[in-house]
């Protein structure tokens, strides 16, 4: 079995159960008290997506996409908001104090900023 039937089969299994559970089991919406027959004939509907899953599997791309999308969507806007809500306003206010995160700075009276490596004989401490 493929990989992307397998992830068919079970992203149907998962969503068709999850549906199962909200409509049918805990609202009672279908069945008031569910007997085997009505388990079984659940499990039934179930094995028919398993069997059927080469069918879905153009819906499960769409799907996928879609998500995608939204997920890329979700993430841009996310980062705008932590950008300029959250670091912008700490950047302005650092600026503003005259305070500098980084010692950036050269000294004039040194050659070089080359640091010699020593080698070091403890294979734990090698950095």
């Amino acid at each position: 079995m493929d990989k992307k039937k397998l992830n068919t089969i079970v992203f149907f299994s998962i969503l068709y159960w999850l549906l199962t559970y909200i409509f049918i089991i805990k609202k009672g919406y279908i069945f008031s008290k569910i007997s085997y027959l009505q388990i079984a004939i659940l499990i039934g509907i179930n094995l028919i997506i398993v069997v059927f899953s080469r069918i879905l599997t153009p819906l499960f791309d769409l799907i996928l996409k879609f998500t995608g999308k939204i997920g890329s969507l979700i993430f841009g806007t996310i980062t705008t908001i932590v950008f300029f809500f959250l670091l912008t306003p700490i950047s302005l206010f650092r600026r503003a104090t005259g305070k500098k995160m980084l010692k950036l700075g050269f000294e004039k009276e040194s050659e070089s900023y080359f640091e010699e490596w020593e080698e070091s004989s403890d294979f734990t401490k090698q950095y």
